[in-house]
């Protein structure tokens, strides 16, 4: 998988091997350490340590190996609850339970495997190979819609709407307690775990800004309805 990116101001000051490891969920800030050390992964044409801290400017670059010693992704027949389908774009309901794509310990049953068997074109080599057609992302336990782009124009345009925060969420969560205000506000960077690489986390070395509204829809014994 190649590598290529410019360091923005937002990520300045952040160690190389954690900017990396945030952004390619298929291997472990362990490998990209390795990969670094071994002169793999470059910053700016030059060789850096995994500590190294980044610049604003500079342009990692790189190749990441394949997951399973690059064995290609497998179509899988799965009955996918598709919520709206036309030429350019799909909605689905992920249900929880299933991973997105793949990755380490998932590189069967997950969305994308769906995926490739329902669009076969999406196997073609101008698709990301892990992620192909994926806008963005929900975490495996986290079921609902989810945007799946079937041409590369309508890919760009989904996900620069979504960086550009033109999408809005809504999520509904139970959470354990009562002592939970009517409503509030969360704004702290969210990025992938430093050691636990299946979860997301506040992250302030690697983490995306991140605004989260809260209101309480319904309070139990000892729990809440959050939307």
């Amino acid at each position: 998988m190649k590598l290529l990116f410019i360091i923005s101001s937002s990520q300045v000051d952040s160690r190389l091997d954690w900017i990396i490891a945030g952004k390619i969920s298929t291997v472990s800030r362990s490998q990209v350490a390795a990969l670094i050390l071994e002169g793999n992964i470059l910053v700016s044409g030059k060789k850096k340590k995994p500590g190294y801290r980044v610049k604003t400017g500079d342009v990692i670059s790189g190749q990441i190996p394949e997951p399973e010693g690059g064995e290609s992704i497998k179509p899988q027949l799965m009955d996918l609850s598709i919520i709206f389908e036309d030429n350019y774009l799909m909605v689905l309901d992920k249900p929880a339970g299933m991973v997105v794509h793949p990755g380490p310990g998932n590189f069967s049953n997950t969305l994308v495997n769906g995926l490739l068997d329902h669009v076969p074109f999406l196997q073609d080599d101008s698709w990301d190979p892990i992620r192909p057609g994926i806008v963005h992302r929900l975490d495996k336990y986290t079921s609902g819609l989810i945007v799946v782009a079937k041409t590369l124009k309508s890919l760009l345009f989904l996900q620069k709407e979504f960086k550009q925060r033109r999408v809005g969420k809504t999520y509904l969560a139970l959470v354990r307690g009562r002592k939970i205000p009517d409503t509030g506000e969360i704004i702290l960077p969210i990025g992938r775990h430093p050691v636990k690489r299946k979860i997301m986390a506040v992250n302030h070395e690697t983490g995306k800004y991140a605004r989260t509204s809260w209101q309480v829809k319904q309070r139990f014994t000892d729990a809440c309805l959050v939307a």
